[in-house]
Order: C-alpha cells, then sequence, then structure tokens
C-alpha cells in the first residue's frame, strides 16, 4: 500500500513539471517580443457568460489549451510512432477546443459573479498584465532550471527509499 502511495506522488510530480513545461511553450513566442505589450481594449458587459467567454481570451486559456493539445501530440506521435488517425483516437480534439471551454465557464460561473470576473478582465487588460504576461514565459522558464534540479533530487531520493522497501 505506501509503495503504490509513493508511486502517486511520483506521477503528480512528473505532472506538475509537465504542466509547468506547457506554461513555458506556450508561451515561448513572448521571449522573442519586444518590450510594450499591445493593449487588449476592455468594455464590460453585464452578462457574465460574455465576460467570462473574453477572460477565456485575455487570459491565456484557450491557447494554453491548444498549446497543451499540440504537445501532447507532438509527444504522443515521437514516443508511439502514431498516425493522425491513431493520434485523434487518444486524444479527444473536443477536450481541448470549445466543448471543455464552455465547462470552464460553467465551472467560472458557480465561483464568481460578474462583479468578479470583470474586475479579472480589467486587469488581464491592464499594461501592468499584459507586460506581465509577455515576461511571464521568460520567468517560468527560470523556475523550471530550479524545478528540474528539484525534481531530479527529490526522484533520487524516492527511488532510493523505493528500492529500500519490500516488494508487495
Amino acid at each position: 500500500m505506501e509503495r503504490k502511495h509513493r508511486t502517486k506522488i511520483v506521477v503528480a510530480v512528473i505532472a506538475v513539471v509537465g504542466a509547468i513545461g506547457v506554461a513555458v511553450i506556450s508561451n515561448v513566442d513572448k521571449l522573442r517580443s519586444s518590450g510594450k505589450a499591445e493593449l487588449t481594449p476592455y468594455n464590460p458587459t453585464n452578462d457574465i457568460e460574455v465576460e467570462l467567454r473574453h477572460h477565456v481570451e485575455i487570459s491565456g486559456l484557450r491557447e494554453a489549451i491548444q498549446t497543451m493539445k499540440k504537445t501532447l501530440e507532438n509527444k504522443y506521435r515521437e514516443r508511439y510512432k502514431l498516425t493522425d488517425d491513431e493520434l485523434a483516437c487518444i486524444i479527444d480534439t473536443s477536450f481541448f477546443g470549445n466543448d471543455y471551454i464552455d465547462i470552464v465557464v460553467e465551472a467560472h460561473k458557480k465561483h464568481l459573479t460578474l462583479h468578479e470576473v470583470q474586475e479579472l478582465n480589467r486587469l488581464f487588460s491592464s499594461e501592468v498584465m499584459t507586460n506581465y504576461r509577455k515576461k511571464q514565459a521568460v520567468i517560468v522558464q527560470e523556475a523550471m532550471k530550479g524545478m528540474d534540479q528539484l525534481v531530479e533530487r527529490k526522484y533520487k531520493t524516492l527511488k532510493k527509499h523505493l528500492q529500500a522497501c519490500p516488494a508487495e
């Protein structure tokens, strides 16, 4: 039982590293961007659905989802030598498309008010946030170096510990 728990921890750590990697990849184009960011004009509405769908776009969520899909496709294509048809069977495109966005919007509706979403949209449309999003890839890339070292240390420690445990 203890060994299964440790395996779950290793899998969770790998998943976190993968998520951070996706964040870096999704923002790699911003590494080459020049200084000042273009501001996204924001005109609030009184419709939470419209506000949340706007938030999906300006927060980078849709872009991150598409990047995750491409990253997984490339990873599986290389690792398992899959064709496009085989990939389509493995990676359900609806998960990465509008169906998933609909789920995200509904989840946000349960936990955020219209006013909160409007404030988030104002924030994401501001110059400081727009500039931050452009720098985020570099920040995440630097953090990933430290994360890689941390994961490597944790993995080595866990591997030694698992080897010392009696097999079930």
